[in-house]
């Protein structure tokens, strides 16, 4: 094991920032601020380590979720120089909160993906690529602390016998004269007193068992700390943080971005264009994806796989992400300089005015207003709206709509889209001609809106009143009773048979029950099951054709038996003499509970192919 240079020591002996020689330390059984006391393991969580490369590390405290305040100087090594506002920090940076010993588990680990500093002070904010929901942060004093106040510090600082140790540490201090950012304070006790590493570490003032944030730590005399030579003395800096309440506000609010900022994101670091109070966060990851994660740090989806080297929020209103000069992916925006990127209720939006123009698909809710777009050659997996327990989806892969329930709305060429148009129908449409291959049915209805829900079940709305919904309209395979891998398949085009067919995710396999009781095909044309020319008699063949709603020779009722009987006829659903041949063509036979009239609606989890 190596120590660190006495040059390198005598380098930073006016601050509190502690330097490694590579990555190499003594270690031991944790001390305290130099004569303090460990910190109780649910005590003082926000107390922050941060290890800045391999070759530094200090303490903040966590003021937001998901921001440590911190020392300016731990970043720069002292010499001032300024900090681009808005930046990843100059060396990888990792912070670890809610976590006293650093070799138990709990807490928060997280990168820091920017830094703000502060224009004026030793104080700087680290934004975490993460969310410390658990951990409540200090309120931030209005006043100064009174001379000779009782403030209580923390730290992960050298103690008077460790380089690193790895358990945050605490004492008393007295308060002592104040200037208008600094604040005199004198370790209580013989033998106490804050060392390098403790940077950044917070002094707060405690009443009724709460904190109140007033400083941070800035420089130190170095009094019984390891190392410390015999000039070391007991006082210390204090970087003065009351007041500040409001910058800290300003500098951490990213509830929205305004298109005319023109903001720009580059890869390579994770960045949080906008994020609101309970923890909704619109990702642009270190790989170049767009995506949306909750407070608890689950994805709610990705809006994009696609990746890129540049996200950039334009001031004409597109948000676009590029590779090179050429861009890959965009909301298709453009055209509103007034517009905003906004996070709330699980999902990021673009609105102007009162418009919204776009939204990541992650809330529970999806608006017609947005009049959206997703075509067919998008082969990623994208949500239209997750509900509120992050459990259920609706999704979109390709132009082929899908819920975490397995039910399915069709799966149409390549060349189609799906699309939430302002009139309020969701279709699924044909790529240059726009002719609608599968709808919703819910156009004239511009206030419309798409509801994820906990239960699985999605609806289409418009205030209260359910206008389509997925529970109405199961979706799956129709399993015949003669085998299990037996199917009923829709076999080519208008007028064709019905046919029993070895079950596979095809199209032609997949089945909807509409509440008008018509039985409609999942593929492409969309088409209902039919009784062949409205024949009554044993043997009447079973078709597809175009549906007629409530027509009786697309009516089927759906008995407790499993059969389907066709009202007008009498009949029911028939595989002739139970036959389990591949390309048998159904028919019309007199009901007879056998299992050749046997049929089930086999609901398969589209993502794996799993029957559900």
């Amino acid at each position: 094991m190596t120590r660190p240079r006495p040059g390198t020591i005598r380098r930073f002996a006016a601050l509190l920032v502690l330097v490694l020689a590579g990555t190499t330390f003594p270690t031991g059984q944790a001390g305290a601020i130099s004569g303090g006391q460990p910190v109780p393991s649910n005590s003082h969580t926000f107390t922050a380590r941060l290890q800045i490369g391999s070759v530094r590390a200090c303490s903040g405290v966590l003021v937001t979720p998901n921001w440590v305040l911190t020392a300016k100087s731990c970043f720069t090594g002292g010499d001032q120089k300024r900090l681009r506002a808005q930046a990843p920090p100059p060396m990888p940076t990792t912070a670890t909160v809610g976590r006293a010993d650093l070799t138990q588990s709990g807490g928060h680990r997280a990168g820091v993906v920017e830094l703000v500093p502060h224009p004026d002070r030793d104080l700087v904010l680290a934004e975490l690529d993460g969310w410390a929901h658990d951990v409540r942060p200090p309120p931030i004093a209005t006043a100064p602390p009174e001379p000779g106040e009782t403030l209580r510090v923390t730290g992960y600082g050298r103690t008077t016998t460790q380089w690193a140790p790895d358990t945050a540490h605490t004492t008393t201090v007295t308060a002592g004269a104040a200037t208008g950012t600094t604040l005199a304070v004198t370790p209580d006790g013989d033998g106490t007193g804050i060392c390098k590493g403790d940077a950044g570490g917070p002094a707060f003032r405690e009443r009724d068992g709460a904190a109140e944030l007033v400083a941070v730590h800035h420089a130190s005399g170095q009094r019984g700390c390891l190392d410390a030579g015999e000039n070391a003395t007991a006082g210390a800096t204090e970087t003065r943080v009351d007041g500040l309440a409001g910058w800290v506000a300003s500098a951490t609010d990213r509830t929205r971005v305004n298109a005319a900022d023109d903001r720009r994101w580059n890869a390579g670091v994770a960045a949080y264009p906008c994020y609101d109070a309970t923890g909704t966060r619109l990702r642009w990851t270190a790989a170049g994806g767009l995506g949306v994660h909750d407070g608890l740090g689950r994805e709610r989806g990705m809006t994009s796989r696609v990746q890129g080297d540049v996200l950039r929020f334009r001031a004409d209103g597109n948000l676009v992400i590029s590779r090179g000069d050429q861009a890959v992916w965009e909301s298709g925006t453009g055209g509103h300089p007034g517009a905003r990127l906004e996070c709330a209720d699980g999902g990021a939006a673009i609105i102007d005015g009162g418009t919204v123009l776009w939204q990541s698909g992650t809330s529970p809710t999806l608006y017609a207003t947005a009049n959206l777009e997703y075509r067919g050659w998008h082969t990623d997996q994208t949500p239209l709206c997750v509900s509120p327990d992050n459990r259920s989806r609706l999704y979109r892969l390709g132009a082929t709509l899908f819920n975490s329930k397995g039910w399915l709305s069709l799966r149409p060429p390549n060349d189609a889209l799906a699309r939430f148009g302002r009139d309020g129908d969701l279709t699924i449409r044909e790529n240059g001609t726009d002719l609608a291959l599968w709808s919703t049915g819910t156009a004239g209805h511009p206030g419309a809106r798409i509801v994820c829900l906990d239960d699985g079940n999605v609806r289409v709305m418009d205030g209260a009143t359910v206008l389509w919904d997925t529970a109405g309209h199961p979706t799956g395979e129709l399993v015949s009773g003669v085998r299990d891998d037996r199917c009923a398949e829709a076999n080519g085009g208008k007028g064709s048979q019905t046919i029993l067919s070895t079950c596979q995710i095809a199209d032609g396999y997949g089945w909807t029950f509409n509440p008008d009781k018509s039985v409609q095909t999942t593929r492409v044309s969309r088409m209902c099951l039919d009784v062949r020319g409205g024949g009554t008699a044993n043997g009447t063949a079973a078709q597809i054709w175009t549906c007629r709603p409530t027509h009786p020779n697309q009516v089927w009722e759906r008995r407790p038996d499993g059969s389907l009987r066709n009202p007008k006829s009498g009949k029911c659903l028939d595989v002739p003499k139970g036959s389990t041949e591949p390309n048998t063509a159904l028919q019309l036979y007199t009901c007879n509970g056998t299992a050749a009239q046997r049929w089930t609606l086999r609901v398969r989890d589209t993502r794996t192919s799993k029957t559900g």
